[in-house]
């Protein structure tokens, strides 16, 4: 009962987490003055072609010509681009006249967009109440468990259950001694590990500068020989 209490409470949090965003924005567009539609993206800058840049930035013909094969390569690219220009440039254009017919009838469009977030914001609301309700429940359930808040997580109750059902453990009691000696020994494991990872990095250090001082000794003996 209280894992499932639990995965539950985490549910309910993410839950309540969305609804205070989703909250969030719908206030924040109802409580703006003077709220306009957004305006079209830029338009979409056209292509240059490379020869056209090269002749206005170049004007020695020398030069020009060692890049004239450079710009017929360059020539498919060229036409591709201006296909992703005009493809861009209608619907540019299309975003434009969407603009104009919604600034046309804002008032109206205006009131909808209102209407629609203030009824987003009462469900949204409903929804928060009801989720706070089940949220009070289950922490009900966990407040009135024998077992102590410090043991009250997924993963601690999940091992309790293998004790249970391994017949590691009869009781509650035993789940505990059996989590806190293993819980013990993880620690002394982990301690270990970071002494050997220790050591590990001083030896290579050592032998690191013992072999630079070598090579030390060896640049200065022969900076001494004559």
């Amino acid at each position: 009962m209280l894992i499932l209490a639990l995965q539950e409470i985490e549910q309910i949090n993410r839950h309540t987490n969305y609804l205070r965003k989703f909250l969030d924005h719908r206030y924040a567009i109802v409580e703006q003055e003077d709220l306009l539609p957004c305006e079209p993206d830029e338009i979409p800058d056209k292509p240059v072609k490379e020869s056209e840049r090269l002749d206005n930035l170049i004007p020695f013909s020398r030069v020009r010509s060692s890049l004239r094969k450079k710009q017929e390569q360059e020539g498919s690219r060229y036409n591709y681009d201006v296909k992703v220009y005009f493809i861009r440039y209608r619907e540019y254009e299309k975003a434009c006249d969407r603009y104009k017919r919604v600034l046309e009838n804002w008032s109206m469009y205006q009131q909808a967009l209102y209407d629609r977030c203030f009824q987003d914001i009462s469900e949204a609301e409903a929804k928060m109440q009801k989720a706070h309700k089940a949220l009070d429940l289950y922490n009900t359930v966990l407040d009135k468990s024998a077992i102590h808040s410090d043991y009250q997580d997924i993963k601690t109750l999940e091992m309790f259950r293998y004790f249970l059902e391994t017949g590691r453990a009869n009781d509650l009691q035993e789940c505990i001694n059996l989590y806190e000696e293993e819980r013990h020994w993880q620690e002394i494991k982990a301690s270990q590990e970071r002494i050997e990872n220790t050591i590990y990095f001083l030896q290579n250090s050592t032998e690191q500068g013992l072999v630079a001082n070598e090579q030390l000794d060896l640049l200065l003996k022969g900076s001494r020989e004559p």
